[in-house]
């Protein structure tokens, strides 16, 4: 009975001495989301897509074990046939330790072009080499639907 009490009371200890153990040491930040440059980026745009039809763009972003997936940004211009996505993964700017992994998140936007034409997607977000920004451009065809 005296062994269990010391190891109820060693067990308590060592959660107080580690308060990454009971979430004390979490402080998420939003952060623009880790791409690599233009050519080397994983944004995936269809080719050609309808007019007014909605359609995916999948951009992976990375991160270590102090990050996590956040949210992702759309605003399209019809005027000008621009669209504009904005990922954000979540940073843990108070944790004394992170594991050395590399993580991929797959941010999912939609976006919706009305007007038939030549269309540009940018994403926008930092370099994972050296954290500066940096801007991925895609096209994609925008045709009358039913052509």
């Amino acid at each position: 009975m005296r062994i269990l009490r010391l190891l109820a009371c060693t067990s308590l200890l060592a959660t107080a001495a580690c308060p990454g153990i009971v979430g004390l040491t979490e402080r998420w930040e939003r952060q623009p989301a880790y791409l690599v440059d233009d050519q080397e980026a994983r944004v995936v745009v269809p080719a050609q897509v309808n007019a007014g039809a909605s359609f995916q763009v999948d951009i992976t972003t990375y991160g270590g074990g102090c990050e996590r997936q956040g949210e992702t940004e759309v605003s399209v211009s019809q005027q000008a046939r621009t669209a504009d996505l904005r990922p954000y993964d979540e940073t843990n700017v108070a944790a004394e330790v992170c594991t050395e992994e590399l993580k991929m998140f797959s941010h999912m936007a939609t976006v919706r072009f009305d007007q038939p034409g030549t269309a540009v997607v940018r994403v926008h977000g930092v370099r994972l080499q050296d954290k500066a920004p940096v801007t991925v451009t895609r096209t994609v065809q925008v045709v009358a639907a039913g052509s």
